[in-house]
């Protein structure tokens, strides 16, 4: 994936997520340092992300409001909302966060969000997280996404092993 982002775009990367299997936290975490990729958020006070799950306990703020909450909070931390659609995508590049995390969206979808946020507020970065894999990837940087957010590279597929008895003389 690393080399398939380098090729469309070398500013780009791959930001793995925490989400490893029990217990491999710090052996994936050297294993994307390796192979070219980073560690996202690895700890979550790193930044500040605002889930939809968050958003539903402030439904009567708007979300400009929020993010002016947490700059004061914490002026020091960068600001991530996730999206799930792309009306709300396109309202929220406009919020005053960082980073929008565009979740599941559509090679296109992503497309639309960034031509959008390039012809405003140009500076927020535009995140394509869930469903990226390495088929992909690519596609979604020249769509405009600026950060690819993954755990694909903790989930490859077993390797077919097998084993062989035979007598020794």
């Amino acid at each position: 994936m690393v080399d398939a982002l380098e090729a469309a775009d070398p500013n780009v990367r791959v930001a793995c997520t925490r989400e490893t299997f029990p217990g491999g936290r710090r052996l994936c975490g050297v294993a994307v340092k390796a192979g070219g990729a980073i560690l996202r958020r690895s700890g979550l006070s790193e930044t500040i992300l605002v889930f939809a799950e968050h958003r539903a306990f402030l439904a009567e703020q708007p979300l400009p409001s929020i993010a002016a909450r947490l700059r004061r909070a914490a002026p020091e931390k960068k600001l991530a909302v996730e999206v799930g659609c792309v009306e709300e995508a396109l309202q929220d590049t406009e919020a005053g966060f960082d980073v929008v995390q565009l979740n599941k969206f559509s090679v296109e979808s992503v497309g639309e969000v960034a031509d959008y946020a390039r012809s405003g507020r140009g500076q927020v970065l535009i995140a394509a997280a869930g469903g990226v894999d390495v088929a992909n990837a690519a596609s979604y940087v020249r769509a405009g996404a600026g950060l690819i957010v993954s755990s694909a590279p903790y989930a490859a597929p077993p390797r077919d092993v097998s084993v062989t008895i035979s007598a020794v003389d």
